[in-house]
Order: C-alpha cells, then sequence, then structure tokens
C-alpha cells in the first residue's frame, strides 16, 4: 500500500528590522504638560460713587473767603500791570501819560473780571478740586462716581455759577435744597458734588503739592487776565 508523503513544514521568515527573540519595546504614551494656568488681573477698582455732599453754609463761608483772595489777586494785578507798563515807557514802546488812560470806570476791566474769578476757579479744580477757600473749610469739588473733577465738571459748575449766584445766591440755595447730593444748578450740569476733604475717595484724594500748584496755576491765570485788560486799556 503506497504511502502519502509528509507535507514539508515551512518556517515563517523573520521581520526584518528586528532580531529574532528580542523582546517588543512597550509603548509608553506621551507625557501631557500641565495646561499653563492663566492669571487674569482684576481691573482697579473704581471709586466709590459719592451719596452726600455738603451744605450751603459751609460752601458760602468758602466763596467769601475766595473773594477776599480774589480781591488780593487783583490788587497785585494792578501792581504788576503797573510796572509792566513803566517798563514799556522806559523802552519806548508806550508814549508817557498812559496813566491818565486808567483813571476812571471802565466796563472793560469789568468784564475782565468777570471772566478772571471763574478763571480761578475752573484751573484749581480741574487740577485738584480745590481754592483758597475750599482748602480753609476742608472741602473738595469731586465728580459724581467718585472721580477727581474734570475739565467738563469745572467748566460747566463754574459756567453755572453766575445763574446760581442770582438773587444773592437763592437761585443756587434752593437747588441745593431740592437735591439730594445738594448740588447747585452748575454742579447738575457738570455732575459735580463738593464734599468734606476726609470724604473723598481714596483714589481721587490729591496731594500737598498738587493742592499747591492748582493754586498757584488758578491764580496766574486770574492775574494774566487782568493785567492783559489793564494793558490793553492803557494802550
Amino acid at each position: 500500500m503506497a504511502t502519502r508523503p509528509k507535507p514539508r513544514r515551512t518556517r515563517k521568515a523573520p521581520v526584518k528590522g528586528r532580531p529574532r527573540g528580542a523582546r517588543k519595546a512597550p509603548v509608553t504614551e506621551p507625557s501631557l504638560a500641565p495646561a499653563p494656568t492663566v492669571t487674569t488681573s482684576s481691573p482697579a477698582e473704581s471709586p466709590a460713587a459719592i451719596t452726600s455732599g455738603e451744605g450751603y453754609g459751609i460752601r458760602l463761608a468758602a466763596r467769601i473767603l475766595d473773594s477776599v483772595y480774589v480781591t488780593f489777586l487783583g490788587f497785585f494785578s494792578g501792581l504788576f500791570g503797573g510796572i509792566f507798563l513803566a517798563i514799556l515807557e522806559a523802552t519806548g514802546v508806550i508814549q508817557a501819560g498812559w496813566e491818565d488812560q486808567l483813571k476812571g470806570f471802565d466796563w472793560g476791566l469789568v468784564l475782565a473780571s468777570l471772566f478772571a474769578v471763574p478763571l480761578y476757579h475752573w484751573a484749581a479744580e480741574w487740577i485738584a478740586g480745590v481754592s483758597v477757600g475750599k482748602l480753609v473749610c476742608q472741602l473738595r469739588v469731586v465728580q459724581q462716581d467718585g472721580r477727581p473733577c474734570s475739565f467738563r465738571g469745572a467748566f460747566f459748575r463754574n459756567l453755572g455759577y453766575y445763574f446760581d449766584g442770582l438773587f444773592f445766591g437763592l437761585v443756587g440755595y434752593l437747588s441745593m435744597g431740592r437735591s439730594p447730593l445738594k448740588q447747585r444748578f452748575g454742579d447738575a450740569w457738570g455732575k459735580t458734588v463738593v464734599v468734606k476733604a476726609s470724604n473723598v475717595p481714596e483714589g481721587s484724594k490729591a496731594s500737598g503739592l498738587h493742592l499747591f500748584l492748582a493754586i498757584a496755576i488758578g491764580s496766574a491765570f486770574n492775574m494774566i487776565c487782568m493785567v492783559a485788560a489793564l494793558v490793553l486799556r492803557a494802550l
């Protein structure tokens, strides 16, 4: 009986690139770096809104002190104006006898003073919310939201002063009586409030140097205006 031939065993060819019998390297998953933490800086806190203002009496006292101070500024403006005119005469710019032009009443000087007084208040309050009278009475001008007095706020509150001052200040007095923040019409237009210096929000307080510069610059604006009006009248 014929026997079938046994099939020959075929060996599998070794995988190229790896020696026979070598162990397969373990697969390690890539380590993920921790996500960077993003820190967001909180915005600067805004000053707290003003909830109350100072009344008519203390503000009237500050205004009277400012009126006395502005009178002294007018005196020194006349003194400096006279010195300046004398220098112009000595240099031959103007002729002698200019003193006669300064005699008598002049509407130009009146209008100049009406412009110079609010100019003093506007500059000093815009820079540091202060004036000489407010400094003595410990008052400051700030915006309703607690921020320092702005250019617009100082402008409109001083522009409105002449309206508030009608009938010896009765218009402003009545306006302050109806306002929870004791605002006269000028304050309402400029969105300003007069507060005690101790109640000014921390971020809106001015340094001593800042206060001095504010009054000095406001005074300089006032005097320049008056000296210019005096010189123009003498020419």
